[in-house]
């Protein structure tokens, strides 16, 4: 379906490529058809994932047996999370989600998709993102990333080289302009933000055919740690 639709996957593409949760659309027997720029790069580090010849694979029995039931339960219609691989520095969970009926036997067309994210990774949009979305001054917005990165009034003053009345007053403009009454509902709204990069400055143009042949790659070697 994306391999025949490139007028629409050339306007959605750059849109998933900001997306700081990766996205992989996936044919029977888990090959894979699409893949966002975060999904290109977490199969490429081999962290519990990675591209085999152009299907999705684990990188050890574990995670190959989770991805099985994941790919299983898409193809025919339901929806599971399950976690994929867990390390010192990483948490992956993914989750799959069906777009084609029960027993679609197209091999071109793309059965479910499957996102992954990292529970260990924050994600948090840049300070002009902020700035952009609530109205906020230059300040005011990197105040709030720093805020909903974890570090503290006192903290971002010191490396702001501000006083802590200056950062407090900051924080009730901005609490103002996200309409919210305290911290920590300021932070609340913060982390339920879609996790998104910013724009490329330059959108580079699009190749459907280079794009979607890219896939079939030699096997990578991974690091897991279940």
């Amino acid at each position: 379906m994306l391999q025949h639709s490139t007028s629409t996957e050339e306007l959605i593409r750059p849109a998933l490529d900001m997306l700081e949760l990766a996205m992989i659309a996936l044919q029977q027997g888990g090959r894979i058809a699409f893949a966002n720029r975060a999904a290109k790069e977490l199969l490429k580090d081999g962290h519990g994932l990675l591209n085999r010849n152009g299907t999705l694979a684990g990188c050890d029995q574990h995670v190959q047996k989770v991805l099985d039931l994941l790919l299983a339960d898409g193809a025919h219609g339901r929806s599971r999370a399950a976690l994929l691989s867990r390390a010192r520095r990483i948490r992956l969970y993914g989750l799959i989600m069906p777009v084609a009926r029960a027993g679609d036997a197209s091999a071109s067309r793309p059965l479910s998709v499957l996102l992954i994210f990292d529970a260990k990774r924050p994600t948090v949009w840049t300070p002009s993102l902020m700035r952009d979305a609530f109205g906020l001054t230059g300040a005011e917005s990197r105040l709030a990333h720093a805020l909903a990165c974890g570090k503290t009034l006192g903290q971002h003053a010191l490396e702001a080289k501000v006083s802590l009345s200056t950062v407090r007053s900051q924080l009730r403009h901005i609490l103002q302009k996200t309409h919210t009454r305290r911290q920590t509902e300021l932070l609340s709204v913060l982390a339920r933000l879609p996790a998104v990069r910013a724009a490329p400055a330059i959108m580079r143009p699009f190749c459907p055919n280079s794009y979607f042949t890219s896939f079939a790659q030699n096997p990578t070697t991974c690091e897991s740690g279940i």
